[in-house]
């Protein structure tokens, strides 16, 4: 939703300041696009890096991996919470049992 609207918020900037330069040629309509597409492209690009990372932590995690440093979490001891804790950060995940097992 918050990308949403600073989308939009940045078009309309966009809009704006492509109205002043066509209506009066300076230096502050081209400031006012700039800043237009900056509040467009910035949140844009937050949010593709939360993407990557959600990503990589998933990915560490289905191969059993700390999310946190990658340190490899196999043969660690399930606390009795169920979670492992990771030797090298100290953050603890939930370790997934088999019911089959």
């Amino acid at each position: 939703m918050v990308l949403g609207i600073a989308v939009a918020l940045g078009a309309l900037t966009v809009v704006l300041g492509v109205a002043v330069v066509v209506r009066q040629p300076g230096p502050v309509g081209m400031y006012t696009a700039v800043a237009g597409m900056l509040l467009i492209v910035i949140p844009m690009l937050m949010l593709a890096h939360a993407e990557k990372r959600k990503g990589l932590r998933i990915r560490r995690a289905a191969q059993f991996r700390c999310a946190g440093c990658d340190h490899p979490l196999d043969g660690l001891p399930a606390e009795p919470d169920g979670c492992a804790v990771c030797p090298e950060c100290g953050a603890a995940w939930r370790v997934e049992t088999d019911p089959d097992a």
